[in-house]
């Protein structure tokens, strides 16, 4: 069941656009997530809406149905996530090829430095996760939460009645950690945030 959870996790974390918040500890990758990465330059109005109809066209063509909702750890189950997620990957790599296309060759310098700056953060929270002895239930709880984090990050992004500003500011609200903390024991926060502190 374990390593489930850490095959699901690790597609998850690479999709979440969050500030990551565990108790006291803070792993702030609000800014470094892939989503958060296409809007984050500051690029001049013809850019931004360059990536915007990027980001609604692959989207569009894409045609990503509603994302599953795990009841159980059977394999069917995980094996219809990881068909799910593994087609949000691509779309994400889809999007992030197609944006580096429309930058200057600075600009896609600073996008990868973020985006290999949220790999790194984002592997390390997986280890932290990983770490933990978490019941099957909690694993479920927090598949779904994640999932849910992860539509939400999808649509504020694509929301192109916000600013760019706005669509950061609702990004960084966006705390998938702060609902996996809510599911931890006492000992489980404890330990995260040791861990998290290193």
């Amino acid at each position: 069941m374990f390593r489930k959870l850490a095959f699901i996790l690790f597609f998850l974390l690479t999709c979440q656009a969050a500030v990551l918040p565990v108790c006291s500890a803070a792993i702030n990758t609000a800014k470094l997530s892939q989503e958060a990465a296409w809007i984050s330059l500051d690029l001049p109005l013809e850019q931004r809406k360059q990536i915007d109809a990027i980001i609604a066209d692959t989207l569009k063509e894409a045609s990503l149905n509603g994302s599953p909702t795990v009841k159980t750890l059977d394999f069917s189950q995980m094996y219809a996530l990881s068909s799910y997620l593994n087609e949000v990957s691509d779309i994400r790599e889809t999007i992030s090829d197609r944006i580096m296309q429309v930058l200057t060759p600075q600009q896609r310098r600073q996008m990868q430095a973020q985006l290999d700056k949220k790999k790194s953060y984002n592997d390390q929270t997986t280890a932290l996760l990983m770490t933990l002895n978490l019941t099957d239930k909690q694993q479920l709880l927090i598949i779904n939460s994640l999932l849910q984090c992860q539509r939400q990050a999808l649509a504020i992004v694509a929301n192109q009645k916000l600013s760019w500003e706005d669509r950061r500011k609702k990004l960084e609200k966006s705390n998938p950690l702060r609902l996996v903390s809510r599911i931890l024991t006492k000992a489980q926060l404890t330990d995260m945030t040791i861990w998290s502190k290193m």
